[in-house]
């Protein structure tokens, strides 16, 4: 009964095995042959393949429909071998009508898989998908990462590209400068391109702001240069340069503009994607934090929000990691600072103007409260759950006058009323 050469399948499957050599494995040959075995029109008639088999008569062939109609059904191949098994002939072991068997269901199920499988998915082309990481939620959730690290708490991520935004001489440069401070007194190097301003200015700004000079602080003066700072790819060059000669943890580009591609018209979209993230790409692979200066829109094009008041393309915000915008405080020099982006929390906060600089407050509502709204306030964060009466009386303040900013401090959200009692959130 077993196969013991590859002619022996010839009435068995219509095929051409002319070119195959004989002393080829059964079941090598098997693989590379074309066959069509056709169940007739009708469903086959298993029990009368079957008698045909254990009576001898032309065994493979019923063996091999009988095969070809069970994995047609979607039986698994221990199924199919239970139903085989009693067609065992005399002087033939069950191992040898296993091993025969085997072989047909690999053939049947190859075949029945390429009949039913469209052309054009049978062969999976790889040509960009070898290119890519893929993982799936089980091994993305395996993976360990070093905790998100700042170089200005909050604001300012350690890798990454971010923009400061802001309308004109919203105090763009002495924000930025401030934020080089806090960098400085954590022991970080920063490079500032100074685009638009000279040596002389840079000097006075820096004796304002710091009480020693800092080395680790370096300048570019655009307008105290020979040439013009590269843009561009060339752009791109120069910062490697200066990362590879001076290991800054950031850069600071004021303004942004000064290192893109000249154009007369708006970009459109897809441009100020490739410039953009072109910057975000070099500080993932220098492993620093970019940061970017650039302008915010004319106070008549103002929306809303404040990630549409940037200057520019949507490109520009779809792409730059974490946006800072500073917003003018009517009737001061403070600004708020309104923070987006992929890395950070969404928040405002609060810059009040020093004289050389700003103090960074991180509640932007506390922030712009009362002298007395912020008394009113730290009472009910000292004594939660207490009645206006006791707030009155602690104070010493008029009673319309707690009322009233009581009410201030829940339309704010900084309070809430439980009953006829006020406590903070």
């Amino acid at each position: 009964m077993p196969l013991q050469n590859i002619e022996d399948w010839d009435p068995i499957l219509k095929a051409n095995a002319a070119s195959m050599l004989i002393t080829e494995s059964l079941a090598d040959a098997c693989a590379k042959l074309t066959y069509d075995i056709d169940l007739g029109p009708k469903p086959l008639d298993r029990e009368r393949m079957k008698q045909q088999a254990r009576a001898g008569e032309n065994w493979h062939m019923s063996v091999l429909k009988l095969v070809f109609s069970y994995v047609n059904e979607g039986l698994s191949d221990s199924e199919i071998h239970e139903q085989t098994e009693p067609l065992t002939l005399t002087g033939y072991t069950s191992q040898q009508t296993a091993a025969d068997v085997q072989k047909m269901i690999k053939s049947a199920r190859k075949k029945l898989s390429a009949e039913h499988t469209p052309k054009e998915a049978q062969k999976v082309e790889t040509e960009f998908l070898n290119k890519f990481q893929i993982l799936d939620a089980s091994e993305l959730t395996a993976m360990a990462f070093a905790p998100l690290t700042f170089l200005c708490e909050k604001i300012l991520p350690s890798v990454g590209l971010a923009m400061l935004a802001g309308p004109p001489k919203a105090g763009k440069s002495w924000q930025a400068l401030t934020m080089a401070q806090e960098m400085i007194n954590q022991g970080h190097e920063v490079f500032y391109i100074a685009a638009e301003d000279n040596h002389r200015r840079l000097k006075d700004r820096i004796l304002q702001v710091f009480m020693m000079p800092p080395k680790l602080l370096k300048f570019h003066a655009g307008l105290s240069q020979d040439h013009p700072i590269p843009r561009g790819q060339e752009a791109l060059t120069y910062l490697r340069e200066v990362h590879a000669a001076m290991q800054p943890s950031c850069i600071i580009i004021d303004t942004v503009a000064s290192v893109l591609n000249p154009s007369g018209t708006s970009k459109n979209y897809d441009v100020t994607v490739s410039e953009y993230e072109a910057l975000r790409k070099l500080a993932s692979e220098l492993k620093i934090a970019i940061l970017v200066v650039h302008h915010t829109k004319k106070k008549s094009e103002v929306s809303q929000s404040p990630l549409e008041q940037v200057l520019g393309s949507t490109g520009i915000t779809a792409t730059v990691e974490t946006i800072m915008v500073m917003e003018n405080v009517v009737g001061s020099k403070d600004r708020k600072l309104h923070l987006t982006g992929k890395d950070v929390e969404q928040d405002e906060f609060y810059l009040r103007w020093n004289g050389k600089g700003y103090d960074f407050e991180e509640d932007a509502v506390v922030a712009t409260l009362g002298p007395v709204q912020k008394e009113v306030l730290n009472f009910i964060q000292q004594n939660p759950r207490c009645p206006q009466k006791a707030i009155v009386v602690g104070l010493g303040k008029d009673q319309g006058q707690i009322s009233k900013i009581l009410d201030h401090l829940i339309e704010h959200d900084l309070a809430v009323k439980i009953g006829d009692r006020y406590a903070a959130r």
